[in-house]
């Protein structure tokens, strides 16, 4: 059996090529006295500088063959930055073509690198040393001027390589520009969450029954691209990126993102002032969930000594309610805002009751389209009937949210052209979850203190968003006042700097209060 040579050639990119270096490495083989059947040639494309000598896939195969192969005793390479550009690959290489006794060979410049007797030869030791330093120095030359114009290029505002973010792509100049489509989208998303309606879930959901979404990209998928999304800063516009949004959006985003960073606890259900109230000694105070053992919910400030706090449910929840309806009614509501609320709704609907026809359509059009495989002899009946039936399975759910969504633009519609709208809301009707948003857009938090632990009453101050002042109530629970009419006492009212109180007194016995429409506030 005949000895063997390697043809090895490399390229750093797959765009180079590579015939040049084989026919040469070939034609040297040739004179050597290797016939073509006695030749292994491996070509590959890889960094020679990026990579070790073990990830390197070339440098792998050249190994594998030779210690496989005891026939093999020569490599040629078209010059030594093709085996390698680094210093110590360079050296591993020779070190085990030394310890296999084969044969080296470089064409540019030439080198060889055992003598006739099989030892190193000094004059390779030299241009190994030589033009391996010259390799690696020229490999760290072409990085440097790679990395000037990389920070050249984004000084001028110029793409610079990576994943294109979304809302963006790139110009024929290599410039990032806004794409319209996503956007838009992209605008949607941030205006959408900062109007405080929505969690990043309800968000997620009313998203994709927009259409921005197709119907396989599941909610917890669009949820987690939409935090992405609603925490980059780029889309405000920096050096690279132009505006999609603006600043002070991008701000009232990020303020709203870290407002609902608190989840309330699911095993803690209807407490409508959890998270909210406070004892005077500042500690927040947790609602505890006491059904199971027959007695009241409480909130409890989280301290095990004299100042722990106490108060019951039912003796604080209505009482914050009916603030916050009052604040809600003063501060918030007002014909302009509700009609524009009402068109919003109506646009929305609109949008949504568009995505449905147009989703049945579609699949009308892919039944019809299955239909004619039938016809053609592609598809067998019964594959026909199963994709029919699902598909008119789905076609019937998306029928049945348009007919929903046109019977809710109807029902707003007509409330828009004959109703007056006055600046009254179904309070009673609205859920526990509504209720509990609603108070958290009028009320920043309650304070609770008691004179002691035994005492049936309770002074709570109530720190509203929706203005400067602080209002006072004593509270008397319904057990303390099992022998007289329960009282809300000494009610006041204050600026939180300026520290004017006024002592009225307001009723308080577990229905609708009348709360004062606090006309003697000055705005």
């Amino acid at each position: 059996m005949g000895k063997k040579c390697i043809c090895f050639c490399r390229v750093s990119t797959p765009s180079q090529n590579l015939s040049q270096q084989t026919d040469a490495i070939i034609s040297e083989a040739n004179k050597m006295g290797y016939d073509k059947k006695h030749q292994i040639i491996i070509q590959y494309a890889e960094s020679g500088i990026l990579l070790s000598a073990d990830e390197r896939a070339g440098i792998d195969k050249l190994k594998d063959a030779i210690i496989k192969d005891r026939d093999i005793d020569c490599v040629i390479c078209w010059e030594l930055s093709r085996i390698a550009r680094r210093a110590d690959v360079i050296y591993h290489i020779r070190d085990f073509f030394l310890e296999h006794s084969v044969q080296w060979i470089v064409l540019n410049p030439y080198m060889k690198l055992l003598e006739n007797d099989g030892k190193m030869s000094t004059t390779s030791s030299i241009m190994l040393a030589l033009f391996t330093s010259l390799a690696e120095s020229e490999m760290e030359i072409k990085k440097e001027r790679f990395k000037r114009g990389k920070a050249r290029a984004k000084a001028l505002g110029k793409y610079i390589g990576g994943m294109v973010q979304f809302g963006y792509m790139i110009d024929r100049n290599g410039y990032l520009i806004v794409e319209n489509g996503s956007a838009n989208v992209v605008r949607t998303m941030f205006t959408m969450y900062a109007s405080g309606r929505y969690s990043l879930l309800s968000l997620s959901a009313e998203m994709k029954e927009l259409g921005y979404f197709d119907s396989f990209t599941t909610i917890p998928a669009i949820r987690t691209f939409l935090y992405k999304v609603l925490k980059q800063r780029n889309y405000y516009g920096d050096n690279n990126h132009p505006p999609i949004i603006s600043e002070a959006l991008f701000n009232e985003v990020q303020k709203k993102l870290k407002e609902n960073i608190r989840i309330r606890p699911s095993t803690i259900k209807d407490m409508l002032c959890k998270q909210l109230l406070y004892d005077n000694n500042g500690y927040q105070m947790s609602a505890k969930n006491k059904e199971k053992s027959g007695v009241d919910n409480i909130y409890s400030s989280n301290v095990y000594s004299q100042y722990k706090c106490n108060i019951a449910q039912k003796t604080v929840d209505p009482f914050v309610w009916e603030i916050s309806k009052a604040l809600y009614k003063r501060y918030i509501m007002n014909e302009t805002k509700l009609r524009k609320q009402l068109m919003d709704k109506i646009e929305l609907l609109n949008k949504k009751r568009d995505v449905a026809k147009n989703k049945i359509e579609s699949i009308q059009q892919m039944i019809d389209r299955t239909e004619e495989r039938y016809i053609r002899g592609k598809i067998s009946r019964n594959k026909v009937n199963s994709i029919v039936d699902n598909l008119k399975s789905e076609q019937k759910e998306w029928t049945n949210k348009m007919m929903l969504f046109v019977e809710q633009i109807k029902e707003l519609s007509n409330l828009n052209t004959e109703t007056v709208i006055t600046n009254t809301l179904d309070f009673d009707r609205l859920s526990f979850d509504d209720k509990y948003d609603l108070v958290r857009s009028v009320i920043e938090r309650v304070v609770i203190s008691r004179p002691n632990r035994r005492s049936y009453k309770a002074l709570a101050e109530v720190y509203p968003k929706v203005n400067d002042y602080v209002y006072k109530y004593s509270l008397q629970s319904p057990a303390g006042a099992s022998k007289m009419k329960p009282r809300w006492k000494k009610v006041g009212e204050r600026k939180r700097r300026e520290g004017d109180i006024v002592d009225v007194t307001r009723r308080w016995n577990h229905i609708p209060i009348n709360i004062p429409p606090f006309n003697d506030l000055n705005e």
